[in-house]
């Protein structure tokens, strides 16, 4: 049986089991030898085991059903208070009071070793307030219990379990005597949870994870979570042009722990300075209708939110809203932002307890819808001006192309039919108009097959020329 398991009497129940079974053994001896020395052993070990499993009783009954033990506890009294009366003779009345004396003896230490089983493994070496947490519970005088529980918001994971009545004095006997007949109280919490404990008078710091036992006056005041926060929020500020812009801000930030990580079995690191300095930072904002307290969580986003607005009005919208391409790597103005937002906040938090694990932005954008549709329809103008130019210039490349085309098209034509009459007039030959006209369209039809040139012409062009051809040739 795992150790998590046993109820809070079972080391008392098995004690006094084991007397028991003891005294029966003894009391078999006494009858076979008939000694009256372990009858007496006998007796006692039986009435101790007994006594002790009806203490068990009465205190679990108290535990659950008060009424019903308080009622069962007054009959046992008056029970056995008659049976001392009754056998005052024969030393019946000093054998019941010593044996109830046993019975308190087993059942003591018994009750006191199982005590720190009954609270997390953190108050196994504080057994003597963890047997005041089970006593003053049962008889009503302890201090207030608390849990502090996984919840969304800070605020509402402080949750009283048990009431109690802090301010209730402990017992004074005559002689300076203090009987510790009130309290402790309680506040448990997981690894990674800590809780800001304070008398009204004197500030006790940060205590936990675990079990933390509260004296006379103490109360917890705030719980505080050890875990990384993270904090997004949407800031709105003016460009330095006067125009408003939002972003979406992210703040990842912690209770400081002097750079030790966490380690899996043990709790939360942190400095309990650090919680000192993050509690005492809160402060009390007037608002217009109401008057709100900041908690240390806030502190991050209130520091952030002012320095985006600061940062942001050192900027025009058109510079928030250039390409990359235009800045080196790390230059541009959203590197720029989150470089400063970064050292802002680690110069003003760290101060106060807090670690800041980093920061950045999302995209800038126009507070105003219409702010947006101007600029991509200014944008939609430059895009389409850049357009109109780059067709303009296209148009006026081709069209250069197109006349320097015709150009060496004619050179080479009137090259090639003088050359040709040229040729003839070196061999005295007469050429007629006929012949002049079939070169003509000869060396058209050539430039016209070429391929660069056969692209910009009708299909039906080649075959217009071989029927004019074929024609000026028949004349």
């Amino acid at each position: 049986m795992k150790r998590r398991e046993i109820g809070p009497f079972f080391y008392p129940i098995f004690f006094a089991a084991i007397v028991f079974i003891v005294g029966m053994v003894l009391f078999a001896l006494a009858r076979v030898s008939l000694s009256p020395w372990l009858t007496l052993a006998a007796a006692c070990f039986i009435g101790w085991a007994l006594i002790s499993l009806l203490l068990c009783l009465s205190l679990s009954l108290w535990l659950k059903k008060w009424h019903i033990a308080a009622l069962l506890s007054f009959a046992w009294f008056c029970w056995y208070t008659a049976g001392v009366i009754h056998h005052g003779k024969g030393g019946m009345g000093v054998l019941m009071p010593a044996t109830l004396l046993l019975a308190w003896l087993l059942f003591g230490p018994g009750l006191w070793l199982v005590a720190g089983y009954l609270l997390p493994p953190s108050a196994r070496g504080r057994r003597w307030e963890a047997l005041r947490c089970l006593l003053t519970f049962t008889i009503g005088t302890n201090y207030p219990y608390y849990v502090i529980t996984d919840e969304r918001y800070e605020d509402d994971s402080l949750v009283k379990r048990a009431s109690g009545n802090q301010f209730m004095r402990p017992m004074r006997l005559p002689g300076g005597i203090t009987v510790p007949t009130a309290g402790p109280g309680l506040v448990l919490s997981s690894c990674d949870h800590t809780v800001v404990i304070t008398d009204g008078l004197e500030f006790k710091g940060a205590q936990g994870p675990g079990v933390v036992f509260t004296e006379r006056a103490d109360r917890p005041v705030q719980a505080i979570d050890l875990r990384q926060q993270l904090r997004a929020f949407t800031v709105q500020a003016l460009t330095k042009d006067g125009i408003a812009v939002k972003v979406l801000v992210f703040v990842p930030f912690q209770i400081e722990a002097g750079g030790e990580k966490p380690i899996l079995g043990r709790p939360f690191p942190y400095r309990k300075s650090a919680v000192f300095k993050a509690f005492h930072a809160q402060k009390m904002e007037h608002l217009a209708e109401e008057t709100k307290k900041r908690k240390w969580h806030e502190l991050p986003e209130m520091v952030a939110r002012r320095a985006v607005q600061s940062i942001i009005a050192e900027y025009t919208l058109d510079e928030l809203c250039a390409p990359y391409d235009l800045y080196e790597p790390g230059e541009d103005p959203r590197s720029r932002i989150i470089k400063k937002l970064k050292e802002q906040l680690e110069r003003e938090l760290t101060p106060l307890g807090i670690h800041v694990v980093g920061g950045s932005i999302g995209n800038l954008l126009p507070a105003d819808e219409a702010v947006l549709q101007q600029r991509i329809a200014s944008w939609q103008a430059d895009w389409a001006r850049r357009i109109m130019l780059r067709q303009a210039e296209g148009q006026a490349d081709r069209l250069r192309m197109v006349e320097q085309a015709r150009a060496e098209a004619r050179t080479s034509m009137i090259l090639a039919l003088g050359k040709r009459m040229e040729q003839l007039g070196m061999a005295g030959a007469v050429v007629s108009a006929e012949v002049v006209a079939g070169w003509f369209l000869e060396a058209l039809q050539g430039m016209a097959q070429q391929p660069s040139v056969q692209q910009l012409l009708p299909r039906e062009t080649i075959a217009t020329m071989e029927r004019i051809r074929g024609m000026v040739e028949g004349v």
